[in-house]
């Protein structure tokens, strides 16, 4: 079972004067198109139960995607953006998603036996304490499972704190089992493909090229994933989780 550890997102859009507020975020979004493609996927986030908060819990039901109600905080807020014309405007900082502590994902990684991977991404890799709490509960999760990390620096602004980002990205990368990467995550991370050491998939406008050579036709990270899951590549229900490489996925890909 794939589970993604991330930021729900509710964005307030102002139509007609009125705020309508969406589900999404980066992960949640990938998440559900994952989902859409097999079946055995997970959400682990802190869910506010304020009245926005309540749109990214019906978007969960809705979309069948497993979470932990146990990590419903009825106490904090929810990740705002408001979205007026072309100004958008992040209210993260100190909201129930951002806030998550590594004891309460521990405990929600524990209560699953079938955690066979988990993917960290934008935001998730950008906000304290939720990016340390992550990279250590899962790191540290017994029996590990494979981590994924998966930037996408351009889906969010991390102009805000720049040299955190750069620095959390780097010890990001070097806890990974495998990256999805794009241009310009390498760009904010200053760093050259020769120097990541770990198997890597880098995703550009008509193709998609992995670390051992092999290039396809673009495919998204969401279909990607789902293959992945689909032919066992994080391992199989007997097996404890590891990352298999590519070669049992080139010819669908082909």
């Amino acid at each position: 079972m794939l589970f993604f550890i991330g930021v729900p997102v509710v964005t307030l859009e102002e139509k007609e004067g009125v705020f309508v507020p969406e589900a999404g975020g980066y992960s949640f979004s990938l998440a559900i198109k994952v989902r859409e493609q097999f079946p055995e996927v997970g959400y682990f986030a802190s869910l506010s139960s304020d009245i926005v908060g309540r749109t990214i819990i019906n978007s969960l039901v809705k979309n069948q995607l497993f979470f932990d109600p146990d990590l419903i905080e009825a106490n904090e807020r929810s990740f705002i953006r408001f979205k007026e014309g072309d100004e958008v405007n992040d209210y993260g900082f100190f909201s129930s998603p951002v806030l998550l502590s590594e004891e309460k994902l521990v405990a929600s990684l524990e209560s699953n036996s079938d955690v066979k991977a988990v993917h960290l991404s934008a935001e998730g890799l950008f906000y304290q304490p939720l990016f340390s709490a992550s990279l250590s509960a899962v790191s540290f999760h017994t029996p590990k499972p494979v981590i994924i990390i998966d930037p996408a620096s351009s889906s969010f602004d991390s102009s805000k704190d720049i040299v955190r980002y750069k620095r959390q990205l780097r010890e990001a990368f070097e806890n990974a089992s495998l990256l999805l990467l794009e241009k310009e995550d390498l760009e904010v991370a200053e760093m050259e493909e020769a120097e990541v050491k770990v198997p890597y998939v880098i995703f550009e406008n008509e193709y998609t090229r992995f670390s051992d050579g092999f290039v396809c036709k673009g495919v998204s990270k969401a279909k990607l994933l789902a293959i992945m899951l689909e032919k066992e590549c994080f391992g199989s229900v007997s097996e404890d989780p590891a990352f298999k490489g590519f070669d049992k996925i080139k010819d669908i890909l082909a």
